[in-house]
């Protein structure tokens, strides 16, 4: 399983051997959860719309949202549980103890077919939910008060403009 990651958000004063252990982390993580998801679910054909849509305005993030939801038909009633949806189409989320200078990672794992299997989502701990919203666009707007946007929504959105900020990562 190969693990690729999508999008950080982190302070430059980061330690690349931080970071590095925090990715490791992470990785183990959700290749342990795969394998759990494939026990419990061996017949999940999971949708992950991994990067599928580019945006520059908060318009196209709203059609974003509608895509999302018609495609995980999720209907227009307000969501009681963001994080239920996600880990009910298996984006995994995750609060993570780690130092300052990380406030958030997403990541996707593939199967050998290049196909995505799992996504995670992840913030540190105690990290204030209006800090990891400042500047971001929520998960394409599935509910304006769900404290993890940064990581989820950089799963499913590409920032095409410096308007929303940009956290993919090179």
């Amino acid at each position: 399983m190969d693990v690729k990651f999508i999008a950080y958000r982190k302070a430059s004063r980061l330690p690349k051997r931080d970071q590095e252990h925090i990715e490791n982390r992470i990785r183990r993580d959700l290749e342990e959860r795969v394998r759990l998801q494939r026990l419990l679910h061996p017949a999940a054909n999971p949708v992950l719309p991994v990067l599928e849509w580019s945006i520059d305005s908060i318009e196209q993030a709203e059609q974003a949202a509608e895509q999302l939801r018609k495609l995980w038909q999720l209907g227009q009633a307000p969501i009681a549980s963001v994080v239920g949806v996600l880990e009910e189409h298996f984006v995994h989320v995750l609060d993570i103890e780690t130092r300052e200078g990380f406030d958030g990672i997403s990541a996707v794992a593939y199967a050998p077919a290049e196909r995505a299997v799992a996504a995670v989502a992840v913030t540190r701990h105690g990290v204030a939910g209006e800090r990891q919203r400042r500047g971001e666009v929520w998960l394409v707007d599935l509910q304006p008060s769900w404290s993890r946007p940064s990581p989820a929504g950089n799963l499913t959105l590409k920032r095409t403009s410096g308007i929303f900020g940009s956290h993919q990562m090179q």
